[in-house]
Parts: structure tokens; C-alpha cells; sequence
């Protein structure tokens, strides 16, 4: 699996060139890119047909209810309702009752009924097109070095439609994997990537990028950016002298802790509680052990000669 840019592909596939323009190129190159499988879910004709089942079965339902009463007031017809024999007998004509006709009816749509509903509950559970392949696949069909417009019908906008599904969608990752993902490889491959990365040797001017190794790169940058959440506030709080203004950084750098932790990770809430905690009380300890800030010297004259008097209290 890979990740895609402006022009590049997530995948290797065969050449398009050779398949005729339409349906079979756009074939090809989506089911050459399992991200790409973007369908409509037709969710409204879904519902309406659901709706319509529900109707007939309904009606189908007080029909049946009907003919049971009349049948309770008939001597001759009343054993329809204790009497299986009776209820599947033929009439005199050779054909079934009118009651088991109905029946009959009901289960031929409840049948349909269910296996439509069932096929409903499996598609509500298909998820979304992810943002970035979807705007690259709408992208390509309007590229002229890409799709070159393959449909020209009434389907030809469906990817536009607000009711899509995937067939298959990237994995689930972190919220800063997913922003270097469609973010910053986006900028990346257009300032640097396009110019020195190989291209496809079967897609002109496509580039292809890894997808390991932009969660790999993805986390280097979070395991950065954690060492600094961690150094910077020792620094910051090191050299300012004011209790007020460390108390004030240190409740800066606690909720932007907080934050990034809760953004850049998976964590809980249980867990996002618990680490910023345990970073306040490392603030606190430092601010405890080090006072009110660095050592300074002031020049002092004196009988003896200069002397230097040691400012900031409980500086060690």
C-alpha cells in the first residue's frame, strides 16, 4: 500500500493506454487502486424501495387479518385457523384459497423485504471514501494526462455525490499521521518530492510514495515534537525571573501539552488526565527546585573594595 500526491498513483498497475477510453480505462485504474473503489451507496432509492416493501407488506398484512376474521365467521371456513390441512387444501377449482394465496404473497416479499434490508445494514457499515483519495480520483478523471474524461453519460459526476462508499479505505491512523499524510507529503511532494523521488516507469509523471514510511517519518516527527514539549518548558522557565510569568508558562505549556496529546495520539481521556498531570507535577517539582530563576551577580561598592551580591532567592 502507498500514498498518493498531486500526480502520482498509490500503486503500481498495468498501463491504461492500451484499453479504450470509458468504462474499461477507469476500470482498470480503479481496481488497480483498492482505495479508489468509490461507488455510490444510493442510500435514497434504497430507503424508498425499503419503504415500499414495508407498504405492500402492510397491506398484505391487513389483507390477510381480514379473510382470518371472515373465516372465524364462516362454519366451513373457520377450521382455517386450527387446521393446516384445511388452510393448504386446494378448491374445488384445483387452485389454493384465497387466505393461503396471501400468505404465499407475504412470504415472497417479506423474503425480499429481509434480504434487501440485510444488504442495507452491510452497506451502512462501508465507510467513507477517505478525503484525499477521493479529491485525487476526481482529480485524475479531469486531468487530460489522466482520466481524460473517461464517462460522458449521466454518471459521468458521481464522484460528487454526497452518498459514497469504499470499498476499501486506507487504515485508521493517529490525527498527526493523517495530517502528514494529506498535508504535508502534499507540499512536500510539490516543493521537493516530484524532483528527486523515481516515478512510475508504467504511469507518466506519477510518483509513488510509501505509506510505511510516511507513518515512519510521521512518527520520528511526534517523537520530536515530544522531546520538545518536554525540554522547551525547562528552558523557558530556566531563564524567566518572574514567579508570576513562570506560573503563567507553566499553565501555557500544560494546556498545550494536553492538546497535542489528545490530537496527536490515540490516547483516552483517562490517559490524556493522567499525563498532563504527571507533566504539571514535573513543572512544579522544577519551579520548587529552582526557585524564581537563574543566579545573577549585581556589582556593589563597599569600604573593602567591589563585592557581588547573589540576586534571586533560592537559587542553587
Amino acid at each position: 500500500m502507498s500514498s498518493q500526491t498531486d500526480d502520482n498513483v498509490p500503486q503500481k498497475a498495468p498501463p491504461t493506454t492500451s484499453l479504450v477510453l470509458g468504462y474499461p480505462t477507469l476500470a482498470a485504474y480503479i481496481g488497480a487502486t483498492p482505495e479508489l473503489t468509490i461507488f455510490r451507496r444510493f442510500t435514497n432509492l434504497q430507503t424508498q424501495s425499503l419503504l415500499y416493501y414495508q407498504a405492500e407488506l402492510i397491506y398484505l398484512e391487513g389483507q390477510l387479518r381480514d379473510l382470518e376474521v371472515q373465516a372465524s365467521n364462516s362454519e366451513d371456513l373457520a377450521r382455517f385457523a386450527r387446521d393446516w390441512e384445511w388452510l393448504g387444501a386446494v378448491d374445488l377449482n384445483g387452485g389454493l384459497n384465497h387466505h393461503m394465496t396471501v400468505m404465499l404473497r407475504i412470504r415472497t416479499v417479506m423474503k425480499e423485504y429481509n434480504e434487501l434490508l440485510l444488504q442495507q445494514a452491510g452497506l451502512a457499515t462501508l465507510p467513507k471514501p477517505g478525503g484525499y483519495d477521493l479529491h485525487y480520483l476526481q482529480d485524475w478523471l479531469l486531468e487530460p494526462k489522466g482520466g481524460k474524461f473517461p464517462l460522458q453519460g449521466p454518471d459521468r459526476n458521481w464522484v460528487y455525490s454526497n452518498d459514497l462508499l469504499a470499498l476499501r479505505r486506507r487504515a485508521e491512523s493517529d490525527f498527526f499521521a493523517k495530517w502528514v499524510s494529506e498535508r504535508l507529503l502534499p507540499w512536500y511532494h510539490r516543493i521537493l518530492g516530484r524532483y528527486i523521488h523515481k516515478k512510475n516507469p508504467l504511469r507518466e509523471n506519477e510518483v509513488t510514495y510509501s505509506d510505511s514510511l510516511i507513518l515512519m517519518a510521521a512518527s520520528m516527527l511526534a517523537t520530536t515534537l515530544a522531546a520538545l514539549l518536554i525540554v522547551a518548558p525547562v528552558v523557558v522557565l530556566y531563564e524567566v525571573c518572574s514567579m508570576r510569568a513562570r506560573l503563567g508558562l507553566m499553565a501555557t505549556f500544560t494546556v498545550l501539552f494536553s492538546l497535542c496529546v489528545a490530537r496527536l495520539t490515540g490516547a483516552k481521556r483517562t490517559d490524556v488526565f493522567a499525563a498532563t498531570a504527571a507533566f504539571a507535577a514535573v513543572q512544579a517539582v522544577f519551579l520548587g527546585s529552582n526557585g524564581v530563576g537563574p543566579v545573577t551577580l549585581i556589582s556593589a561598592s563597599g569600604i573593602n573594595g567591589t563585592s557581588f551580591v547573589q540576586s534571586g532567592l533560592g537559587v542553587k
